[in-house]
Protein backbone atom coordinates (compact mmCIF):
# COMPACT_ATOMS: atom_id res chain seq x y z
CA UNK A 1 0.00 0.00 0.00
CA UNK A 2 2.82 2.31 0.59
CA UNK A 3 4.45 1.42 -2.98
CA UNK A 4 3.71 4.96 -4.58
CA UNK A 5 4.85 6.99 -1.42
CA UNK A 6 8.30 4.30 -1.62
CA UNK A 7 8.61 5.16 -4.95
CA UNK A 8 8.57 8.88 -4.73
CA UNK A 9 10.91 9.50 -2.27
CA UNK A 10 13.77 9.16 -5.24
CA UNK A 11 12.71 12.41 -6.57
CA UNK A 12 13.76 15.22 -4.27
CA UNK A 13 16.98 13.76 -4.56
CA UNK A 14 16.76 13.57 -8.52
CA UNK A 15 16.09 17.35 -8.34
CA UNK A 16 18.81 18.17 -5.75
CA UNK A 17 21.24 16.33 -8.52
CA UNK A 18 19.79 18.63 -11.41
CA UNK A 19 20.82 21.51 -9.36
CA UNK A 20 24.02 19.61 -8.61
CA UNK A 21 25.03 18.63 -12.08
CA UNK A 22 26.40 21.98 -13.43
CA UNK A 23 28.37 22.55 -10.31
CA UNK A 24 29.72 18.60 -10.80
CA UNK A 25 30.97 18.83 -14.09
CA UNK A 26 32.78 21.57 -13.76
CA UNK A 27 34.04 20.55 -10.27
CA UNK A 28 34.92 16.85 -11.27
CA UNK A 29 33.78 16.28 -14.85
CA UNK A 30 31.10 14.76 -15.79
CA UNK A 31 33.03 11.27 -15.73
CA UNK A 32 34.05 11.63 -12.16
CA UNK A 33 31.01 13.19 -11.80
CA UNK A 34 29.43 9.55 -12.52
CA UNK A 35 31.40 7.23 -10.55
CA UNK A 36 31.40 9.82 -7.62
CA UNK A 37 27.51 9.50 -7.13
CA UNK A 38 27.46 5.84 -7.82
CA UNK A 39 30.01 4.75 -5.62
CA UNK A 40 27.98 6.92 -3.32
CA UNK A 41 24.97 5.19 -3.84
CA UNK A 42 26.49 1.91 -3.46
CA UNK A 43 27.58 3.04 -0.11
CA UNK A 44 24.16 4.00 1.19
CA UNK A 45 23.02 0.90 -0.71
CA UNK A 46 25.17 -0.82 1.52
CA UNK A 47 24.30 0.81 4.69
CA UNK A 48 20.41 0.42 4.02
CA UNK A 49 20.82 -3.56 3.65
CA UNK A 50 23.19 -3.49 7.05
CA UNK A 51 20.64 -1.61 9.25
CA UNK A 52 17.60 -3.56 7.94
CA UNK A 53 14.18 -3.00 7.46
CA UNK A 54 12.43 -3.84 10.41
CA UNK A 55 11.64 -1.32 13.29
CA UNK A 56 10.94 2.44 13.16
CA UNK A 57 14.62 3.56 13.06
CA UNK A 58 15.67 1.67 10.25
CA UNK A 59 12.05 2.17 8.19
CA UNK A 60 13.27 6.31 8.37
CA UNK A 61 16.89 5.24 7.61
CA UNK A 62 15.98 3.17 4.53
CA UNK A 63 13.19 6.29 3.45
CA UNK A 64 16.27 8.81 3.91
CA UNK A 65 18.40 6.41 2.01
CA UNK A 66 16.01 6.34 -1.04
CA UNK A 67 15.67 9.98 -0.81
CA UNK A 68 19.60 10.14 -1.23
CA UNK A 69 19.58 7.82 -3.82
CA UNK A 70 17.52 9.50 -5.92
CA UNK A 71 21.20 11.79 -6.70
CA UNK A 72 22.95 8.95 -8.70
CA UNK A 73 19.56 8.61 -10.44
CA UNK A 74 19.16 12.11 -11.39
CA UNK A 75 22.60 12.22 -12.13
CA UNK A 76 23.06 9.17 -14.54
CA UNK A 77 19.58 10.65 -16.38
CA UNK A 78 21.58 13.88 -16.77
CA UNK A 79 25.15 13.56 -17.73
CA UNK A 80 24.33 10.05 -19.49
CA UNK A 81 22.89 12.24 -22.33
CA UNK A 82 26.04 14.68 -22.27
CA UNK A 83 28.30 11.65 -22.64
CA UNK A 84 26.82 10.73 -25.58
CA UNK A 85 27.47 14.00 -26.83
CA UNK A 86 30.26 14.08 -26.68
CA UNK A 87 30.57 10.25 -28.26
CA UNK A 88 28.92 11.94 -31.06
CA UNK A 89 31.57 14.40 -31.55
CA UNK A 90 34.03 12.08 -31.40
CA UNK A 91 32.72 9.39 -33.94
CA UNK A 92 32.64 12.85 -36.26
CA UNK A 93 35.95 13.82 -35.68
CA UNK A 94 37.12 9.92 -36.16
CA UNK A 95 34.93 9.13 -39.69
CA UNK A 96 34.25 12.89 -40.65
CA UNK A 97 30.37 11.59 -40.02
CA UNK A 98 27.92 12.33 -37.58
CA UNK A 99 26.29 9.49 -35.38
CA UNK A 100 23.02 10.92 -33.18
CA UNK A 101 20.71 8.92 -34.77
CA UNK A 102 22.61 5.78 -33.99
CA UNK A 103 24.00 7.04 -30.49
CA UNK A 104 20.93 7.80 -29.18
CA UNK A 105 19.10 4.91 -29.92
CA UNK A 106 21.68 2.96 -28.56
CA UNK A 107 20.82 4.76 -25.68
CA UNK A 108 17.38 3.84 -25.75
CA UNK A 109 18.49 0.34 -26.24
CA UNK A 110 20.85 -0.21 -23.54
CA UNK A 111 18.24 1.65 -21.04
CA UNK A 112 15.78 -0.93 -22.32
CA UNK A 113 18.05 -3.82 -21.24
CA UNK A 114 18.31 -2.22 -17.89
CA UNK A 115 14.64 -1.81 -17.22
CA UNK A 116 14.46 -5.65 -18.47
CA UNK A 117 17.25 -6.95 -16.08
CA UNK A 118 15.96 -5.07 -13.28
CA UNK A 119 12.22 -6.53 -13.69
CA UNK A 120 13.82 -9.80 -14.47
CA UNK A 121 15.63 -9.19 -10.89
CA UNK A 122 12.33 -8.16 -9.08
CA UNK A 123 11.11 -11.28 -10.17
CA UNK A 124 13.56 -13.72 -9.26
CA UNK A 125 13.31 -11.65 -5.60
CA UNK A 126 9.29 -12.95 -5.62
CA UNK A 127 10.79 -16.53 -6.23
CA UNK A 128 14.19 -15.87 -3.78
CA UNK A 129 11.71 -14.81 -1.30
CA UNK A 130 8.88 -17.39 -1.35
CA UNK A 131 6.10 -14.62 -2.04
CA UNK A 132 3.02 -16.39 -2.67
CA UNK A 133 1.68 -14.37 -5.69
CA UNK A 134 -2.09 -15.38 -4.75
CA UNK A 135 -1.97 -13.29 -1.62
CA UNK A 136 1.24 -11.73 -1.37
CA UNK A 137 2.24 -13.31 1.72
CA UNK A 138 6.34 -12.80 2.46
CA UNK A 139 7.57 -16.41 3.09
CA UNK A 140 10.88 -15.31 3.88
CA UNK A 141 11.43 -11.26 4.00
CA UNK A 142 15.03 -11.19 4.74
CA UNK A 143 15.41 -13.02 2.19
CA UNK A 144 13.54 -9.88 -0.16
CA UNK A 145 15.25 -7.76 1.68
CA UNK A 146 18.83 -9.00 0.78
CA UNK A 147 18.17 -10.33 -3.40
CA UNK A 148 16.93 -6.16 -3.58
CA UNK A 149 18.73 -3.81 -1.94
CA UNK A 150 22.29 -6.27 -2.45
CA UNK A 151 21.11 -6.43 -6.39
CA UNK A 152 21.03 -2.38 -5.99
CA UNK A 153 24.21 -2.01 -4.40
CA UNK A 154 25.99 -4.00 -7.46
CA UNK A 155 24.44 -2.32 -9.63
CA UNK A 156 25.88 0.94 -9.00
CA UNK A 157 29.42 0.09 -8.01
CA UNK A 158 28.98 -2.02 -11.54
CA UNK A 159 27.66 1.07 -13.52
CA UNK A 160 30.86 3.18 -11.85
CA UNK A 161 33.77 0.46 -13.95
CA UNK A 162 32.77 1.17 -17.26
CA UNK A 163 33.32 4.89 -16.69
CA UNK A 164 37.10 4.38 -15.49
CA UNK A 165 37.62 3.64 -18.92
CA UNK A 166 35.90 6.69 -20.60
CA UNK A 167 39.05 9.11 -21.83
CA UNK A 168 36.83 11.87 -23.30
CA UNK A 169 37.53 14.84 -21.14
CA UNK A 170 36.03 18.30 -21.67
CA UNK A 171 39.24 20.05 -23.03
CA UNK A 172 39.71 16.72 -25.45
CA UNK A 173 35.73 17.21 -26.78
CA UNK A 174 36.66 21.04 -26.95
CA UNK A 175 39.61 19.83 -28.69
CA UNK A 176 37.75 17.66 -30.79
CA UNK A 177 35.03 20.21 -32.10
CA UNK A 178 37.73 23.12 -32.91
CA UNK A 179 39.64 20.37 -35.27
CA UNK A 180 35.65 19.56 -37.07
CA UNK A 181 34.94 22.80 -37.08
CA UNK A 182 38.72 23.81 -38.72
CA UNK A 183 37.90 20.32 -40.71
CA UNK A 184 34.74 21.78 -42.23
CA UNK A 185 36.16 25.20 -42.61
CA UNK A 186 39.05 23.80 -44.91
CA UNK A 187 36.71 21.68 -46.99
CA UNK A 188 34.34 24.76 -47.72
CA UNK A 189 37.14 26.69 -49.21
Amino acid sequence: SLHGIITLLVVPGALVASLLVPWMSKKFTKKWSYIIVHLFGGVVMLAMYFVGYQGTGALIFAAISLILLGIPQGVNNIITYAMIGDTVDYLEWKTGERGEGICYAMQTLINKIGMAVGAFIGVMSLRIADIDTKTYVVGEPDKLWMALVLSGVVSMFACAIPMFFYTITEKRQAEMVAEIEARKALANK
